[in-house]
Parts: C-alpha cells; sequence; structure tokens
C-alpha cells in the first residue's frame, strides 16, 4: 500500500476545511471498520466520523492524521483507540527527540487537558 499523497507537513498548509476531509478519508482507509462511500456515495458513517473530527481542535486532527500516515495497511481499531494510540505515537516521538517534538503542535500535557 502507497502513502496517501498529503504529507503530515503539507496537510497543515491546506485550508481548514481540506485538513478535515483528508483526515477523514485517512482515517477510512487505515482505521475503519466500514467504508466511507458505498455506491460512489458517501456513508451514514462517513458523515458520522466527519462531523465527531469536525468539533476536534486542528491540533489533535494534526495529531491523528500524523499517528494515521505512518501506518502500513489497514488496522481494525474504534476511534477512541485510534486517538489513544495517536497519543501514545505522539508521546513516542517526544522521548525519541529528547522532549522536543519537531512539529507545530502544543505541549502535549496541554493537548491532552483540552480534550
Amino acid at each position: 500500500m502507497t502513502k496517501p499523497q498529503v504529507t503530515p507537513e503539507s496537510l497543515r498548509s491546506l485550508t481548514p476545511s481540506q485538513q478535515l476531509q483528508k483526515t477523514t478519508l485517512l482515517f477510512f482507509e487505515k482505521a475503519g471498520e466500514t467504508p466511507a462511500f458505498a455506491h460512489g456515495k458517501p456513508t451514514r458513517n462517513f458523515f458520522a466520523v466527519r462531523s465527531f473530527f469536525k468539533g476536534q481542535t486542528l491540533e489533535s486532527l494534526h495529531l491523528l492524521y500524523d499517528y494515521l500516515w505512518q501506518l502500513e495497511g489497514k488496522h481494525e481499531m474504534t476511534m477512541s483507540e485510534c486517538f489513544e494510540k495517536a497519543r501514545e505515537y505522539q508521546e513516542g516521538l517526544r522521548w525519541k527527540d529528547k522532549g522536543e517534538h519537531k512539529g507545530a503542535y502544543e505541549d502535549y500535557k496541554d493537548l491532552l487537558s483540552k480534550m
């Protein structure tokens, strides 16, 4: 499976609505339990996930996109598991970078307190 065209770095240059759309599609590609489209039309689940993501901060969407982007293949997980694994992934990056993350995120603990 190939990586999506939009890298985590290039995602940040898109408009918020484009970021929302790309994150939603990537969620269904990598972690969604049901398809995003049926018969060429978006499913109810697509709109439910998109609506949920719309209520999240851009930092949370970036965190989720970064995690999903690095995954290989499809992984069966719920949305809450996906966010939890994204947090763990982010924390692992922070430890690798010796406490300094190179992305444009707020401090990890501040992000968790907002969720």
